[in-house]
This record gives structure tokens, C-alpha cells and sequence, in this order.
């Protein structure tokens, strides 16, 4: 017979987790049923048990525990959003930071909607309860456990998704990789519960309101940021392909105009066919004496739409993005917040600095000009024109400044988004030439 001679053994390449969008969306809304459902049983319960419960902490509140968790509260907040924007921007890469971004604004677009439609009080709205200060829209959702689940969630995703602590590639799990993530995981998790005591804390928001944004804020993070995220990656790498006419019509821009569209009516039509109750109205102005300006509106539902206009703003985002590149052509360093970190956070504070004349409408004064002036000078403007300064000139600023890594992909290769648990990319590549950069794969042209 003749001797058997053994193959040399074949070195797999580590592949990514299979990747089922459609199971996974699936999974995302039959939880968010069950949730809805489940809020929609227990509301009414939690409310009535969160008033002993606020009453309570109103009783024992103090200035300095009051402008404790008034702080805190920040961090669900629209000045702090453009601070996280403005961070991530400057230590992630492009699509990452328009990630963040697109999170926030959707946030801040859902939560409007959610809560012209619930038309739920405040705890102070129908109890005499003195709140620390007076937020006068809608209770349900509560805006900062929305916007805090969704930011922290997603910042935790993209971090470690730029570190490479992410378990997409189970070969090359790690325990230190999962202590990590895990730790990173517990200071979000920790962010956010402290953010939504606060609103408690402040005689705002009953537990319900603020279980039902946590649960809205985990499903726009989760949505963007794992099913969606491949998607939005390609395309925001993608548009200095487009044309003019596909950067107008897309399905970005129409859902843009669909959802503006939906909350225009959703304010008309609520303040028509469901207007504030008076005893609500009546409640506001007694627990609220003496902390309402003269020209403050008490109505919910004009409130609600005074912070969907910032939402708005997600405008400039895009067009920045046009304009670097298809104008300023600074999109050709993909690795350009690869620095260390001296040199990115004086890139951060020079990026705010120099933006700032672009924001200075948000020193308007409400009571001085009409409700439509300050709705555009005061909201939308500033947060549009930052963002647009941001996302449009400030990396090109940094160049000249000498502040960023002009590392190009070297000649003759191909550089692509990683695309998350895209089996095919990693198949095509040999293991050998495979580089994974913070979320990016470089192989050689055939």
C-alpha cells in the first residue's frame, strides 16, 4: 500500500459572528411590544406610587443636594449632547461620531413625539409638588433617561467597537477584552441611573416615565448601533459619490422630512383636538410660582415642539459631511483622530473655541423677541450652524494647525469599513494581510 502523507493542516482565518439583521430586528421589536405593552399595564400604578415617594424627597431636599443632582441632570441634556458630539468627533472616526450625532437627534425627534402622544403630566402638573425647577412639556417619556440610555449605550458600542473590545470575532475574545467591555459597560449603566434619580430626585418624573425612555433610549441605541450600524457606516463613507440629486433624495432625507412632517401635526393637532387640561395649566402656575419667566408658555405641547426644533440641527451635520467631502477634501485621512491624547484634546478645545461665534444665538434673550425668533435664533440656528462648522471645517482647521494624523492609505491598497459580522470581506482577505485599525481593514488591490 501506499504510505499516507498528512496535508499540512490549514490555518483558519478568524471570522465574525453570523450576522442575521432580519432575526435581529425581529428580536428588537417583539421586545419592544412586550415593553410597550407591559408600560401600558403599570403605568398607572407606578405613577401613583412614585408621589409618596417624590413628595418624600422634596420634603428632605436641600440647595446643595438640589444643585447636586441639577448637575447631574446635565448629562441628559441638550449642552452636554453638543459636548459628547464635540468629544466623539475628536477621538472617533467619522462615521462613529455621525453615529453619536444621529443618535441624539433622534433621540430628542422621538421624544417629542412620545410624549405629545402620551400626553402624560409631570408629577407637579396634578399634585401639589414643588419641583427644584419647573421643565414644563409633557411627563412620559422623561427626556434625560431617553437621551442618557441612548448616548452612554451608544458611546459604550463605539468604543469599544474603535478599541477592538468587542466580541464580533469570537476567536479573538479575550478576557481582558471582556473586562474591559465590561467595565466600561458598568460606567454607563452607572451614568444612567444616576442622570434618572436626579430627575426623581427634582419632583420632574415618576418611575414609569422614566423606565419608558430607558426603554426607548436602549432601542434607538441598539438599532443604530448594531443592526443598522454597517448601513450607516457605508453611507456616510459613501457620499462624495453621490450626486446632487441622491444627496437630496435619499432614504436618509426622506424619513428626515417624513418624521419633521409627523411632529408639525402631531403640535397642531394635539393642541387643537387635545389640549392641556385647565386643572393641569392651573397646578403649573401655583407649584411653579415665582420660577417661570413672564413670557414662559405652561402649555405641554408648545414646550414638547420647542425641543423638537433642536433636533433640527442634525441638518448640519449632514451638509458638514457634504461639504468636507466633496469641498474641503480633509475626508482623505480616515485615521486622522489617531493622535495622542494631548494632541486630541487641544484639537477638541481648539475646535470649540474657534466654533464658538457660530453658536453665540443661544445668548438670545426668550423673553425679548417672539416665540418664532427664538425658535430659529435661539434653537435651531446655533445647534445647525455648530454642527455644520464641526463636521464641515474643523478637521480641516486642525490641519492647518498641524493637529491631526494625515496618515493616508498606502499606494495600492484598498481601504474599506469594517464591515460588522460580514463573513464575506474577511473571506476574501488571506490571513496574513489582514489589518484591523480601530474598525478599519486595509488589504492589497488584486
Amino acid at each position: 500500500p501506499k504510505p499516507k502523507h498528512s496535508l499540512p493542516k490549514k490555518v483558519e482565518t478568524p471570522k465574525p459572528k453570523p450576522f442575521d439583521r432580519t432575526h435581529r430586528l425581529k428580536t428588537l421589536v417583539s421586545t419592544l411590544i412586550i415593553l410597550v405593552v407591559l408600560d401600558y399595564f403599570t403605568r398607572d400604578f407606578l405613577f401613583e406610587w412614585s408621589i409618596p415617594l417624590i413628595q418624600y424627597f422634596r420634603s428632605i431636599a436641600t440647595p446643595g443636594w438640589d444643585t447636586f443632582f441639577t448637575i447631574v441632570s446635565e448629562f441628559g441634556d441638550k449642552y452636554v449632547i453638543s459636548l459628547f458630539i464635540i468629544i466623539s468627533f475628536n477621538f472617533l472616526d467619522l462615521p462613529k461620531c455621525f453615529l453619536v450625532s444621529l443618535n441624539a437627534y433622534s433621540a430628542l425627534a422621538l421624544l417629542s413625539l412620545l410624549k405629545s402622544i402620551n400626553h402624560e403630566p409631570r408629577p407637579f402638573h396634578v399634585h401639589d409638588i414643588s419641583p427644584s425647577k419647573c421643565w414644563l412639556e409633557y411627563g412620559n417619556p422623561s427626556g434625560h433617561s431617553l437621551i442618557s440610555s441612548c448616548l452612554f449605550l451608544t458611546l459604550w458600542q463605539l468604543v469599544c467597537k474603535q478599541k477592538g473590545w468587542d466580541a464580533l470575532v469570537p476567536a479573538l475574545e479575550t478576557p481582558e477584552k471582556k473586562r474591559k467591555r465590561m467595565t466600561v459597560l458598568a460606567g454607563a449603566l452607572l451614568c444612567i441611573g444616576l442622570v434618572s434619580f436626579s430627575r426623581v430626585w427634582l419632583g420632574v418624573h415618576t418611575l414609569n416615565q422614566i423606565f419608558y425612555g430607558w426603554m426607548w433610549g436602549s432601542i434607538v441605541s441598539l438599532l443604530y448601533c448594531d443592526i443598522l450600524y454597517f448601513e450607516i457606516c457605508r453611507f456616510t463613507n459613501s457620499l462624495r459619490t453621490k450626486d446632487t440629486t441622491q444627496l437630496i433624495f435619499n432614504f436618509g432625507t426622506r424619513n428626515f422630512f417624513l418624521i419633521y412632517t409627523l411632529a408639525l401635526l402631531t403640535f397642531l393637532v394635539g393642541s387643537v383636538l387635545n389640549p392641556t387640561p385647565k386643572a393641569w395649566l392651573e397646578n403649573v402656575q401655583k407649584n411653579c410660582a415665582g420660577k417661570l419667566r413672564a413670557k414662559d408658555s405652561v402649555d405641554p405641547e408648545w414646550q414638547n415642539f420647542e425641543k423638537f426644533n433642536l433636533a433640527f440641527s442634525v441638518v448640519g451635520v449632514y451638509l458638514g459631511i457634504i461639504v468636507e467631502s466633496k469641498l474641503v477634501g480633509t475626508d482623505k485621512y480616515p485615521f486622522a483622530t489617531q493622535t495622542s491624547v494631548l494632541c486630541s484634546t487641544v484639537r477638541m478645545l481648539s475646535t470649540f473655541f474657534i466654533g464658538c461665534p457660530t453658536i453665540m444665538g443661544i445668548l438670545l434673550k426668550s423673553d425679548q423677541y417672539s416665540y418664532v425668533t427664538v425658535q430659529i435664533c435661539k434653537y435651531v440656528l446655533p445647534a445647525t450652524l455648530g454642527n455644520f462648522y464641526l463636521f464641515g471645517f474643523s478637521k480641516w482647521v486642525a490641519l492647518k494647525l498641524n493637529l491631526i494624523n494625515t496618515r493616508q492609505p498606502a499606494p495600492g491598497e484598498d481601504t474599506v469599513y469594517f464591515l460588522q459580522g460580514r463573513e464575506s470581506l474577511i473571506e476574501e482577505v488571506p490571513a496574513g494581510d489582514i489589518s484591523i485599525l480601530d474598525g478599519w481593514v486595509t488589504k492589497p488591490k488584486q
